[in-house]
């Protein structure tokens, strides 16, 4: 186990350093108990003692209900403090929205823990009445702070796009095996939600588009079960930003759907919130960290200001790189020409890009015990700066001319060959 200590700098900076093997060696360890008990005393708690507990017991109903009835007048005074009040009663909602969404994950294994219903945390509470005339109605502050909470629940990109339908499930399945259920939008085109259909509700308009960073250096054992959880924990981390974002929203007062890869195809969406281009390699390619990321979004009624689809020149990149499709050991990824039909009903016709032939690529996993990732691994932007210092990112964002001879260069001396699992846990994961 390592042991942090802080090493102070000055007068405001902090170096947070690991204690080597030999630095922990001289540290004493207690060979008895390292807290005195009375084993005749001593019981096991009780939780139903704990004061969160007990309280409601004395009081006869939840105490937190009182309490939130606290904070709620609070805030309707614009304050977030007894003696902190705002000019703006909007800024006190602001700080609101920041409790609620920043505690969901919280609830969710709160009541998991103690074998509650998860449906409330997950739901929230209903928007306080008390609290409408706080309600912000401007986009641009709007837009502002929620890529505010993005950044703080780990989002390195956040992008707002449209709601455009033609990016949503035609239908959605409850099991793999199962039947579909269309979906559609209540107050559309689309039939209301029932047992046979899912309807988003109405007015939901926007799209906030997160991305969260994988662990490079799992990613880069890849083919192997380390770089497979290299993507379990970055949807982890995408799930825990997304379902606080979307509390976020529900806190100041609109609506908001967290979803992963559900509900619709993330990947154009992301793109046309200029996180990135579609690559070769099916996924969306980001200057910053190539695609070496996990997506996810939020849908919302919350009015923000959208942004636009960017051309770093990834797409014309990728046209002369083909290195992922060389490192493809399915056979999966195109090494041909962009298209507008795919390989199978796997892929969704109409849209011109390289389809990958994603049931090859299953089969891979499962012939290899592996969800694989050589595909972003062998992606020169995955390493964002370690590509020769981003040289090449500025060059091909500025001109497409050099495109072949900055693949070549790549290929030819560039070591991006597998780092062993065993060397990676060598270097304890950093």
């Amino acid at each position: 186990m390592r042991r942090r200590e802080t090493v102070k700098l000055g007068r405001s900076r902090a170096l947070d350093r690991s204690t080597t093997n030999d630095e922990q060696a001289q540290v004493r360890h207690k060979k008895q108990h390292a807290m005195q008990i009375d084993d005749g005393l001593y019981r096991r708690f009780d939780v139903r003692n704990t004061a969160f507990r007990a309280l409601s017991r004395d009081l006869g109903r939840d105490w937190r209900d009182e309490w939130h009835r606290s904070i709620v007048s609070l805030v309707a005074q614009g304050k977030t403090a007894p003696k902190l009040a705002f000019e703006d009663p909007a800024d006190a909602l602001f700080h609101y929205g920041f409790q609620a969404g920043f505690g969901i994950v919280e609830d969710l294994a709160a009541s998991w823990g103690l074998g509650q219903s998860s449906g409330k945390a997950l739901c929230g509470v209903d928007f306080p009445t008390e609290l409408a005339d706080c309600r912000c109605t401007d986009k641009a502050r709007l837009t502002r702070e929620a890529r505010r909470v993005a950044r703080h629940c780990g989002a390195v990109l956040t992008g707002v796009a449209e709601l455009d339908m033609r990016w949503m499930y035609a239908h959605v399945q409850r099991r793999n095996d199962g039947p579909g259920d269309t979906v559609g939008a209540a107050g559309g085109k689309g039939p209301p939600s029932s047992d046979e259909a899912f309807a988003l509700p109405a007015g939901m308009k926007y799209v906030i588009l997160v991305a969260v960073p994988m662990n490079r250096g799992m990613v880069s054992t890849a083919p192997s079960l380390l770089a497979g959880a290299a993507t379990d924990l970055g949807y982890s981390q995408a799930a825990f930003c997304v379902l606080s974002v979307a509390a976020y929203v529900r806190g100041i007062g609109y609506q908001a759907i967290p979803s992963l890869n559900d509900t619709g195809l993330t990947i154009p969406m992301a793109v046309e919130a200029g996180l990135g281009e579609l690559g070769r390699n099916g996924l969306l390619i980001t200057r910053e960290y190539g695609p070496c990321v996990r997506l996810a979004k939020v849908i919302t009624d919350m009015p923000l200001l959208v942004d636009h689809p960017v051309d770093f020149g990834i797409q014309a990149y990728c046209d002369s790189c083909r290195e992922c499709a060389r490192r493809c050991a399915a056979g999966a990824i195109s090494d041909g020409e962009p298209s507008h039909t795919g390989h199978n009903p796997c892929n969704n016709d109409g849209v011109l890009k390289w389809y990958v032939d994603a049931p090859k690529c299953l089969r891979y996993w499962m012939a290899s015990g592996t969800s694989c990732s050589a595909c972003i691994a062998s992606c020169p932007f995955t390493w964002g700066r370690g590509w020769w210092l981003g040289l090449p990112q500025w060059l091909i964002s500025h001109t497409r001319l050099l495109d072949g001879l900055i693949s070549w260069l790549d290929r030819r001396f560039a070591s991006r060959k597998q780092v062993e699992p065993a060397a990676f846990l060598a270097m304890d994961g950093r």
